[in-house]
């Protein structure tokens, strides 16, 4: 049977963590767990091995990392076939006698994609299509595509994985406590643009531990039409006695799980902490369950890299003053970059907005890259006036860059125009640790630098992605400092 058909008719249970099982043989700090494909490849396949033991269906490849962005063409070409072969070589050893598949593993590529970052679009479909056919000519059954933070990235994990291979892809991202994705995009924004590019199903790992990301699986349930996936941690990490270790026990994690897949989830593992021993009691718990249906949800959705609108009973009021269909100089405006005329017509569209607004003040804030330009590629120059001349109360920058990658921006809107600028950067640059999203510029280094541009003139200040109350506490407490009235 092949992984398709299985999926259609039965409950999957995937595997668990393997960070922490390859530390606890050996892996070293910063040490790339791929190289041990060809380093410790009889290491690697037992961890696999005890997955299909404890009772899985589906064991990933060793290949979370793996990539052009992180290895050479030929290095690479030895890692990949390498970890399928291992896994499929630890299910013909293992004793479960359940059906057994083996997924290539990709998770995000390490960096961010333009306008936040430096790597372009069609380069990120690239590097994912490199290991993509890699995996499919060593003979894996499926992908999975996890623990992705972006939608635009995770947008081209799935477009090289459906042009580079006739393979089913799973699809699951990594969720913050607030419900988004570290770029901002919610569930219903992910569901309708996954399913839209035929994943073959989808949902969320890794963050969170499954009480905490529980009502999230049961959105998914809501709004998907293709099986859901759920993956969580084992809880919170902590230290204790200079280890690190999870705060939610095998048998409450699956008790958890367990429930929602009685809700409606279709496929089931661990992540970050989990071990086979979190499967075990997982496949244990899900021995006899019959899958729920997974019903066709006949939602009409548009999304965005963020948002979705359903249309349906309620009205939809759709701003389309940019929208070049049947308008000519829209059509000439957008293919020669006619910036003034976009301006002019966004301009119209905004100032309608602030009439009906009922009186109250507008500040407007604008998320910008590296070299100071928003996305559509207009200058503070080109913005400002506009914003003015609409009528905003305070113009300003936030998101996207750190506070003193912002600053000489905002020191640009101080020179531009009289009105009071806005500073809400974000808490420097997110990376994954230990399976979650942290930032770089911690509270204090983050007070000082947005103090200092408080300094310089900036009005109204705070914090944007990564910033917590510890940051703006810290804020507060350099502002009294500075002599700055808050």
């Amino acid at each position: 049977m092949d992984f398709r058909s299985f999926l259609q008719e039965n409950i999957v249970c995937l595997d668990g963590g393997m960070g922490t099982l390859l530390q606890a043989r050996g892996l070293r700090p910063g040490e790339r767990p791929e190289t041990w494909c060809l380093t410790h490849p009889a290491e690697v396949e037992e961890c696999h091995r005890a997955y299909y033991d404890a009772g899985s269906n589906v064991v990933s490849t060793n290949t979370f990392g793996a990539s052009l962005l992180h290895f050479s063409r030929e290095e690479l070409g030895r890692i990949v076939p390498a970890a399928v072969e291992l896994v499929r070589s630890a299910a013909a050893r293992s004793t479960g006698a359940q059906p057994k598949f083996v997924a290539l593993d990709m998770g995000p590529s390490g960096k961010l994609l333009r306008p936040l970052g430096d790597l372009d679009f069609e380069d990120a479909v690239a590097v994912f299509a490199e290991t993509v056919r890699l995996g499919a000519a060593a003979g894996a059954d499926l992908i999975f595509i996890e623990t992705m933070n972006d939608s635009y990235e995770t947008k081209a994990a799935l477009l090289a994985a459906k042009e580079n291979a006739d393979l089913p892809v799973m699809v699951s991202n990594a969720y913050g406590a607030d419900g988004k994705l570290m770029t901002g995009a919610n569930p219903a924004a992910m569901v309708s643009l996954l399913e839209g590019l035929g994943a073959e199903a989808v949902g969320l790992n890794c963050s969170l531990g499954p009480e905490a990301l529980a009502p999230l699986a049961e959105e998914y349930v809501r709004l998907a039409s293709v099986p859901v996936l759920f993956k969580p941690n084992a809880g919170l990490p902590e230290m204790r006695d200079g280890r690190t270790v999870f705060n939610v026990a095998a048998g409450p994690f699956a008790d958890t799980v367990t429930e929602l897949v009685k809700k409606g989830v279709r496929i089931a593992g661990g992540c970050c902490g989990t071990t086979p021993e979190y499967i075990a009691a997982l496949h244990e718990r899900l021995q006899g369950l019959a899958p729920r249906p997974v019903t066709k949800k006949d939602r009409f959705v548009v999304s965005s890299g963020t948002h979705a609108v359903t249309f349906g009973d309620d009205l939809v009021v759709i701003g389309e003053r940019l929208n070049p269909t049947g308008k000519k100089r829209v059509k000439e405006a957008l293919r020669s970059g006619d910036q003034a005329f976009l301006l002019e017509e966004a301009k119209a569209a905004l100032q309608a907005a602030k009439e009906n607004g009922g009186g109250l003040p507008v500040f407007v804030s604008n998320s910008c890259g590296a070299n100071g330009r928003l996305l559509t590629g207009a200058r503070p120059e080109d913005v400002i006036p506009v914003l003015e001349s609409m009528g905003a109360e305070a113009v300003g920058l936030n998101c996207s860059l750190g506070p003193e990658a912002m600053a000489a921006i905002a020191e640009e809107y101080l020179r531009l125009t009289s009105l009071p600028v806005i500073f809400k950067p974000n808490a420097g640059l997110p990376k994954l640790r230990h399976g979650r999203t942290v930032y770089d510029v911690g509270p204090q280094e983050f007070a000082e630098a947005v103090a200092a541009a408080a300094g310089k003139g900036v009005r109204l200040v705070g914090g944007c992605c990564g910033t917590t109350p510890e940051h703006i506490a810290a804020l507060t407490a350099e502002l009294k400092k500075t002599g700055e009235r808050i």
